[in-house]
């Protein structure tokens, strides 16, 4: 008689975790603002339903919130702007300008938005538009302690008019004026009205204006000198000036200057051919080109869009044009994407589980060579979620329409021994 022993097979395998980091820079993120490891929900841009004219090329869009509802005016590649009141389609106004006009509105007897490409100005009211001859065409302008501000192109002086007017610009005690500001350090190239002051941004530095008396009281005084600031980046947000040079963006509280990051997301500035930067909430938003992104104080960035164009800023936000469409920024109800990028596993493994610690409902999905798997996370606090994929590189996209954080990804991986 034989015998037969069998052997039994043994299979070693240990389990290892990992954490996916959240601010890496092989991520990719479209309305996550990446700060201190964690992501948090961030305004985006979301399509009003508004039709551009039929055979026309928005190039920029300007709103004036009115009793009745928003206005918008929209200015098309060629050269043609419309008007649409409270209740209606897009009709072709009666002026034109050479490019994008320069926008500021002013709180007079009522609410405007003045426009000017530099040659001519308009005056937006909730009944249309018009060119206004007694309004100096500017480049850059402000309102500020009840007074319209303005500055042309080429220029170092600012027009002001006389309290409580955007049209009275006749020059005399009580009245408007015109103040000449000589220096080394260029043209002006922004009025940022800050607090109690408006700051003059020029080619090379920034200087501080108190205009909150009569006129013989305005004093002006130097702040600091710049590398060279970007015309157009400069605006007022969470109770900061910002503002981009070629090695990087600044802040500054109106006493110093500090930078808060050496690019825009990964994106260098010193190619940038264009700037235009507005508030949305307490955020800077900088289009560089096409790539459209919100930095916040403390340097944290994210990219809204990356094929945007014509940011105009207005009372409660930004608009700008995206695929031929009219867009805002929102504060939920858009989709925000975070993308990983492939993480190793370090060989051949089964992704078992993933532990999410965050605030807020988002869709996770997972994917490798050998499938994919989608998890919905919900809830505050930390949890487990079992995956059960195999593959050796995973890439890991959360996604939302909410608000919410998320403060740290881990992965628990298993291997044969």
């Amino acid at each position: 008689m034989k015998i037969y022993q069998k052997t039994p097979v043994s299979a070693r395998s240990h389990t290892e975790k990992a954490e996916i980091p959240l601010d890496s820079e092989s991520a990719r993120s479209f309305g996550f603002a990446p700060s201190g490891g964690a992501l948090r929900c961030a305004p985006v841009l979301r399509p009003l339903d508004i039709s551009p004219p039929a055979g026309e090329t928005p190039a920029a869009a300007y709103r004036l919130e009115t009793g009745s509802g928003s206005c918008y005016a929209l200015y098309c590649a060629s050269g043609k702007t419309y008007f649409m009141g409270a209740a209606g389609t897009f009709a072709e106004s009666a002026v034109s300008f050479s490019h994008p006009p320069a926008a500021v509105e002013a709180y007079a007897d009522e609410h405007v938005v003045l426009l000017s490409d530099g040659a001519g100005t308009a005056l937006m009211t909730a009944e249309g538009i018009a060119a206004r001859a007694d309004i100096p065409a500017f480049a850059c302008g402000a309102w500020h302690y009840e007074r319209l501000w303005l500055a042309a192109a080429g220029e170092d002086s600012v027009r002001f008019s006389a309290p409580g007017s955007y049209a009275d610009f006749s020059e005399g005690t009580g009245k408007g004026g015109k103040i000449a500001f000589p220096d080394a350090t260029g043209e002006i190239s922004a009025l940022v009205p800050l607090g109690i002051y408006l700051y003059v941004f020029r080619a090379r530095g920034v200087q501080r204006l108190e205009a909150r008396g009569a006129e013989r009281d305005f004093s002006l005084r130097d702040l600091f000198g710049c590398g060279g600031i970007y015309a157009g980046s400069a605006a007022a947000a969470g109770g900061k000036l910002f503002w981009a040079e070629e090695d990087g963006i600044y802040a500054s509280d109106g006493t110093r200057a500090e930078r808060i990051r050496s690019d825009l997301c990964g994106q260098p500035l010193s190619a940038a051919s264009e700037m235009r930067a507005a508030a949305v909430g307490r955020g800077y938003a900088l289009s560089v080109g096409q790539t459209l992104a919100v930095i916040d104080a403390d340097g944290a960035a994210y990219i809204a869009a990356e094929d945007a164009a014509g940011l105009v800023p207005y009372a409660c936000g930004a608009l700008c044009i995206r695929q031929g469409k009219i867009c805002a920024f929102a504060a939920q109800n858009a989709l925000r994407t975070w993308t990983s990028g492939p993480v190793s596993a370090g060989g051949r493994a089964v992704l078992r589980a993933v532990r999410v610690r965050a605030r807020g409902r988002f869709d996770l999905c997972i994917a490798s060579g050998g499938g994919e798997r989608r998890i919905s996370v919900f809830g505050e606090g930390t949890r487990r979620y079992p995956v059960n994929l195999a593959g050796e590189n995973f890439t890991f996209r959360l996604q939302t329409e909410g608000a919410g954080e998320v403060y740290s990804l881990s992965a628990e991986y298993e291997r044969g021994g």
